[in-house]
């Protein structure tokens, strides 16, 4: 479990587990986070954030972070404006309520080359 973003259910789950079996069983609650194979600061760690969902921490989704609707409305106002650069394109696209991206996120957009 070390090094990889974990499902706000299931981290809830192990703590229970923890908390439960700690009371339960002649085993120090050190030895059974060990045994669960995650150090104890991350237990302490989950435990404080226990039954929050942490969104910072969620995994990335998208294409640079955008929707497949902002992409399609990109991609649509790009057609229509073919001879303009993707940093005029940015803030023509802002200003028109088309969709609000920096422009570095068009930059990484394929077909979008520095002009």
């Amino acid at each position: 479990m070390t090094g990889n973003w974990i499902e706000p259910d299931i981290r809830d789950d192990v703590v229970s587990w923890v908390r439960y079996w700690s009371q339960r069983v002649s085993m120090r609650r050190g030895n059974l986070i060990r045994s669960v194979g995650i150090s104890a600061s991350k237990f302490y760690d989950w435990s404080f954030h226990y039954g929050e969902v942490r969104l910072k921490e969620r995994p990335f989704n998208g294409w640079w972070g955008i929707t497949a609707e902002e992409e399609a409305a990109i991609v649509s106002y790009r057609r229509s404006h073919e001879f303009e650069g993707y940093r005029r394109l940015c803030y023509q696209m802002l200003d028109e309520d088309v969709v609000a991206v920096s422009p570095a996120t068009l930059r990484r957009l394929p077909g979008f080359e520095e002009t």
